[in-house]
């Protein structure tokens, strides 16, 4: 299952994850165990690789903020005043 599902698992969350390698192998994984988990409830309804896709979406979407890639502040931005939201 491994070695035949991994490099679209991977593909896929490097592209969600914007090339950050890191992460992305790091979801891959976690995807893989809970697919492994999860085994005996899959009947074939699907394409198993569509099911591991979705299982890698849900993991890369509930990840904590800090695994995905953030906008890099350049100087300028990092020093803007900070403009309070009107209440209504």
């Amino acid at each position: 299952m491994l070695q035949r599902h991994q490099p679209a698992a991977r593909h896929f969350l490097r592209h969600l994850a914007r090339s950050d390698a890191a992460p992305a192998d790091d979801l891959a994984e976690e995807t893989f165990v809970q697919a492994w988990r999860s085994l005996a409830r899959f009947h074939g309804g699907s394409a198993f690789t569509t099911c591991l896709l979705c299982i890698a979406h849900n993991h890369w979407r509930n990840a904590p903020l800090r695994t995905r890639p953030h906008a890099k502040l350049d100087e300028s931005s990092a020093n803007a005043p900070v403009i309070p939201a009107a209440t209504a």
